[in-house]
């Protein structure tokens, strides 16, 4: 998410501290590297390699350095971050107010980063034409090894153990603490958890469905439709709201009237757009399952004579009415703590369209059903659902 490109974190303040105190043959990176870098990933890629060398050198003058240089030209916070919380639990100077939103953000990075391209090779960003490396197989290596390392002190605070355990790419262990509650009074439990209220205060997600149209009334002239269409939701809390867009197919089997430039045309054309505002309220929660109650208040326009067969000008003729429905729907996950759902909708629609003359479809209503596949792009908030069950706050 965009907070790891915020401005530069409070975490390099001890480092530029402790730079300030860096002997006057500090390294000259630029010659260290093994040739000038061209870009920020081959500049992060150097300075990935040079960290763990002079922390087995234990200068810790020259490590502050080098992630003042990586950050500095690259603003790439993530291994800065890791190896600066791995090496102040090293130095026994770790402090757990360090926490944010940033890091969170870097611990979900990192661990999709070693489940995807495992941290046994270089990690890649692309880039033009070509891959390019920009953390290395080393550092990777180095800072799992040293959490592991880590893990071995026997005076660990909660949050060092965490942090420990986490960048020894121990995942499952990490979150199975979480999910037990064991974890609950560390700061970096909180963080997770408050970053996971955030996520459930509003969601979005998005919907694909196909459906079937049946009017009434002064409608059953035109016929059943298929549809087909799509929408964006809101969420907030048992709240929602939905920007739909729909479109109805299939002509009538027997032709219907419209006037137009005070001639009375009749057709057997039909095209059907729906753009509508569809607020709902959760009416009961069962887990995977989910019934809402449905509104909607829409534009509804037909395409009755498409612009080629209008014999006047080439543009189409079209009937357009405010369409306001009612109904129930159901939202049923496909499986516990996904982000995936399948949704099924029944809505009464009332409708009525002015043919200024023609076939009367003034007092039209119809009974739709629509089902489809949607899903909610930020499907973390479902993992932590599982971790944060037990959750005292």
């Amino acid at each position: 998410m965009f907070y790891r490109y915020f401005a530069m974190m409070s975490f390099l303040i001890p480092a530029a501290l402790s730079a300030q105190n860096a002997k006057a043959d500090s390294p000259d990176f630029s010659h260290l590297m093994k040739k000038q870098p061209a870009h920020w990933w081959d500049i992060s890629y150097a300075c990935s390699e040079l960290a763990p060398e002079y922390f087995e050198r234990g200068d810790q003058d020259s490590l502050a350095l080098i992630l003042q240089y990586w950050e500095a030209h690259t603003r790439f916070y993530e291994p800065i971050r890791r190896i600066w919380m791995l090496n102040r639990i090293y130095l026994n100077d770790f402090d757990a107010n360090f926490f944010s939103e940033a890091v969170v953000e870097d611990m979900y990075e990192y661990q999709s980063l070693v489940e995807s391209r495992t941290d046994s090779t270089d990690w890649y960003l692309w880039s033009g034409d070509s891959t390019s490396a920009y953390i290395s197989a080393t550092f990777n290596r180095f800072t799992k090894n040293l959490a592991m390392d880590l893990l071995q002190y026997d005076d660990l605070s909660d949050d060092e153990w965490l942090v420990s355990l986490f960048y020894s790419n121990n995942f499952k262990e990490f979150w199975k603490t979480f999910e037990s509650g064991e974890a609950s009074q560390s700061v970096l439990y909180r963080r997770f958890y408050r970053q996971y209220k955030e996520m459930t205060r509003m969601a979005i997600h998005y919907d694909f469905f196909a459906g079937y149209y049946s009017p009434r009334k002064s409608l059953t002239v035109l016929d059943p439709k298929a549809t087909v269409g799509f929408d964006v939701g809101l969420d907030w809390d048992r709240v929602l709201l939905d920007f739909t867009l729909l479109f109805r197919f299939v002509n009538p089997q027997q032709p219907y009237s419209v006037k137009y430039m005070d001639e009375i045309f009749e057709t057997q054309d039909y095209f059907g757009l729906y753009l509508g505002v569809e607020p709902a309220f959760r009416l009961y929660d069962f887990g995977r399952c989910h019934i809402n109650l449905l509104s909607g208040v829409a534009l509804d326009i037909i395409e009755a004579i498409p612009a080629e067969k209008n014999p006047y000008e080439e543009e189409s003729v079209d009937l357009a009415a405010a369409n306001l429905n009612l109904g129930v729907g159901c939202k049923f996950f496909i499986k516990q703590y996904s982000p995936y759902y399948i949704r099924c909708q029944v809505r009464y629609e009332y409708t009525g369209y002015d043919t200024d003359g023609g076939t009367d479809l003034s007092e039209g209503e119809a009974l739709t059903f629509r089902l489809g596949f949607g899903l909610d792009p930020d499907e973390r908030k479902y993992r932590l659902q599982q971790y944060f069950k037990n959750a005292p706050f």
